[in-house]
């Protein structure tokens, strides 16, 4: 779920603005990467619940599941970030808690992305940057890209200040109206890939230390029940900004 919420991302930076939408559209429009929070340190996760896999592909995708699927009624953004900032981000999946164990709060990438990450690794030293890939190419630091994400995110809201000093953002169709749009415009929704992110280490861990490390910092997506995400949403509600 999280892989595809990540694809949609990527696709909406390059639908048209609503209409009356009048905020200044930059001159390099769309991106080329998508991270999406799964199970971020603050607040709740944009993906609500799991749309059925398997032989429920057989079964329409109602507007109302896909509407109830995703999102919190907030806009995507694309900004201009450095290779640094993006480094950055995925080496913020993992900090300690106020305890001193470690979490994990993981970033889902769009399928053009593939990166791994040394499991055994201390925290902020898991993720080279040429183990980074966007469209096959290797991730350099000092160069510019377009990357598209919650507006939680890339404000640094929700745990990941990597990408504070953003350049050029732009909004993009709110995630409650876009992702729907995404699903139609699919057709048939199937299964999206996996493998896009792999660790490596993770054979020196003992069992008990590998689920530790994984251990997402938050609620898992797709376990939600809309009740519970309805009930999360009004704790949110007094200390996230209105989109």
């Amino acid at each position: 779920m999280g892989n595809l919420v990540a694809d949609w991302a990527l696709w909406a930076a390059g639908q048209a603005p609503d209409s009356f939408d009048t905020s200044p559209r930059p001159a390099r429009s769309g991106a080329v990467l998508a991270l999406i929070a799964l199970a971020p340190r603050v607040g709740r996760s944009v993906v609500n619940t799991d749309l059925p896999a398997g032989p429920a592909l057989d079964d329409p995708v109602a507007f109302e599941r896909a509407w109830r699927a995703v999102g919190y009624g907030c806009p995507l953004v694309s900004a201009e970030v450095s290779g640094r900032q993006i480094h950055d981000a995925l080496e913020q999946q993992w900090a300690p808690d106020g305890a001193g164990v470690l979490t994990y709060a993981p970033l889902a990438v769009s399928a053009n992305v593939r990166y791994s990450f040394d499991a055994a690794g201390p925290a902020g030293d898991r993720v080279a940057p040429g183990d980074v890939l966007i469209g096959g190419a290797a991730l350099r630091p000092e160069a510019s890209y377009r990357a598209v994400t919650t507006s939680y995110t890339l404000t640094g809201q929700d745990g990941y200040p990597a990408f504070g000093g953003y350049r050029e953002p732009a909004r993009h169709r709110r995630d409650t109206d876009s992702f729907p749009a995404y699903v139609a415009a699919l057709g048939i929704l199937e299964a999206v890939s996996t493998g896009r992110v792999t660790a490596k280490g993770a054979a020196l861990l003992d069992p008990g230390e590998e689920a530790l490390l994984l251990a997402p910092a938050g609620p898992v997506p797709g376990l939600a029940t809309p009740v519970a995400a309805e009930e999360e949403a009004a704790r949110d509600a007094g200390r996230r900004p209105v989109c």
